[in-house]
């Protein structure tokens, strides 16, 4: 008995013994004061402060989405919205749109698998990079510009012109999805 009380003391101070500098040293990841890395293909669009709380996740939010219309000599309409992880919204609206300047919002839960079930549907990830494949952009016609990111799986899709119906149906899914959206103007958004 006398055995057993010497070994649950032996076993109670080192378990108070001082931590060694390795041991208290945390790694910038795992500290709340950290500033988060904001993903480099964001520097697209100013990113401000939103108005509502994030929802809590341990990583800091990434690029999921990018639906993105260029301007054309004419009067088409040029956008781009974007999605994070995080479930934060941004769209910009350049010419030929509602909605001009910056706007953000907050996604409903359901978007990111709605997003992630249409793209699978459509086949997105064995499309070409870029159409038309075989012959040379119109310079005069705008581009429209699909990226996801979605279980692991990365891909940006340019169409100029000639791409295919399912890259037309994801895109006006898409379309529909960010338009629908209740948006509200950013502070400085024009």
């Amino acid at each position: 008995m006398r055995h057993l009380a010497q070994i649950f003391l032996l076993l109670s101070l080192a378990a108070c013994s001082p931590k060694t500098q390795e041991q208290l040293v945390e790694s910038p990841a795992n500290t709340a004061s950290a500033p988060s890395t904001a993903p480099s293909n964001t520097e697209l669009l100013p990113i401000q402060a939103p108005s509502d709380p994030p929802p809590d996740e341990d990583l800091p939010p990434y690029l999921v989405a990018v639906l993105q219309k260029t301007d054309c000599h004419g009067n088409c309409p040029a956008y781009e919205a974007r999605l994070f992880s995080d479930g934060h919204l941004i769209y910009r609206g350049r010419t030929g749109v509602e909605r001009l300047g910056a706007y953000e919002a907050w996604a409903q839960t359901d978007l990111l698998t709605r997003i992630k079930t249409a793209a699978y549907r459509h086949q997105f990830f064995d499309l070409a990079d870029a159409y038309p494949t075989q012959a040379r952009p119109i310079e005069e016609l705008p581009l429209t510009i699909i990226y996801l990111n979605l279980d692991d799986r990365e891909k940006t899709v340019i169409s100029n012109y000639n791409s295919p119906s399912r890259f037309r149906d994801l895109e006006q899914f898409l379309e529909d999805l960010f338009f629908a959206i209740d948006w509200r103007e950013m502070p400085g958004g024009s």
